[in-house]
């Protein structure tokens, strides 16, 4: 009933609209006309009752469905208690004859346990054909923390091309001026380089096969593919730093590379800048380590943070102030793209994995940085 109702509505509000629109497309068409009004607020007052009467009937549908769902739960519930379960021994003992029988003194019948039918324990044995062929460990290598580009200055760009500026007090200084005096006149002079964005990015294959039925080796696979370019950036940053041209210091005799850290951060102050960082070998990190054991009660790095590289000279570290000193250009992070459409690859159902970034590390500043050497 309710359904040739809500039709009998919509054919009659679609009349009305016919109506309005043959009177708009009319020659003498008039907006302000009163049939045309008549006819809006009679399609209006339809799509008003259209309306009310679906709300009412999903919201009967919704309450037979609930209704439905009740009864079929109490179903289950009577079916689940009416239903017979099996007696354990004990139960089935104290309903024997025997024990029923039973005078308190004496003996009496023995009674014969119905065995039920039971699981047997599984084993090596009987779960050997789903048992893996051999054990499988996973003995990756933890992922090493990127720690050298969150010391220096990230700087997003929009394009491929940079241009970085140095700037040099080329003449004058500050001064103390008297009152009405003339002031000093200060000059820089920039040095502005031009430059283009590092592409850094290696790609891998799967098949499809792997990709369905293997996802947690895939999602390994992309997950090393984005380390793998994002350990490549570090390494790159620490090259930046490596070939460029800094000021050099040594520390004080005997004091091993623990005077060179200490020496290269008051270098790095006396330039009017603060070390936030040091790069050195790991071997020295151990001597520096040991040797704070009896050296130090504080922080033996001077509230550093150090940065170990297996590709540095042993006996000398950079100290610096990284963030002043070194800006990293990035246009985007680490990003992975997939695809079928490589060659032939489609027809053989084999997927390309891609990580790329977009990045150049570069010294701007070269006196926020020095080279620090281990004193004789």
């Amino acid at each position: 009933m309710s359904a040739d109702v809500l039709n009998h509505l919509r054919e009659e509000r679609d009349q009305v609209r016919s109506a309005a629109l043959a009177l708009i497309e009319a020659d003498d068409y008039d907006p302000g006309s009163d049939a045309l009004k008549g006819l809006e607020e009679r399609g209006t007052n339809l799509d008003g009752q259209i309306e009310r009467l679906v709300k009412l009937m999903d919201a009967q549908s919704a309450a037979d469905a609930l209704d439905g769902r009740m009864a079929k739960s109490t179903q289950r519930r009577a079916a689940v208690t009416t239903e017979e379960r099996p007696l354990d021994w004990g139960e089935q003992f104290i309903r024997s004859s025997q024990f029923m029988e039973w005078p308190h003194r004496g003996t009496s019948g023995k009674y014969e346990i119905e065995l039920q039918e039971r699981a047997l324990p599984h084993s090596l044995v009987s779960m050997a054909d789903a048992l893996p062929s051999m054990p499988v460990y996973d003995l990756s290598p933890p992922e090493p923390r990127s720690i050298l580009i969150p010391l220096t200055n990230v700087v997003t760009v929009s394009t491929n091309a940079i241009d970085y500026i140095v700037w040099t007090l080329k003449s004058g200084a500050a001064a103390v001026v008297p009152e009405k005096a003339s002031k000093p006149e200060l000059e820089w002079e920039p040095d502005v380089t031009s430059s283009s964005l590092d592409t850094i990015a290696g790609r891998t294959s799967f098949t499809r096969q792997l990709a369905e039925d293997a996802p947690a080796v895939r999602s390994f696979i992309n997950g090393e593919l984005q380390r793998e370019v994002s350990r490549k950036v570090e390494a790159e940053a620490k090259a930046a730093v490596a070939a460029a041209t800094l000021p050099t210091v040594t520390g004080p005799a005997g004091s091993g590379v623990s005077g060179a850290i200490r020496a290269g951060m008051a270098t790095v102050e006396a330039a009017g800048f603060n070390a936030n960082a040091a790069i050195v070998h790991p071997n020295d990190a151990v001597d520096i380590d040991i040797a704070s054991m009896g050296m130090f009660r504080g922080d033996p790095y001077w509230g550093l943070t150090i940065v170990h590289d297996p590709a540095a000279a042993e006996g000398t570290v950079t100290v610096g102030d990284f963030r002043a000193g070194v800006q990293h250009y990035r246009r985007n992070s680490v990003v992975l793209y997939v695809t079928d459409s490589h060659g032939t690859h489609w027809a053989e159902n084999i997927f390309d994995a891609l990580a790329e970034t977009r990045c150049k590390t570069v010294v701007t500043r070269p006196a926020a940085l020095v080279e620090a050497s281990a004193g004789a």
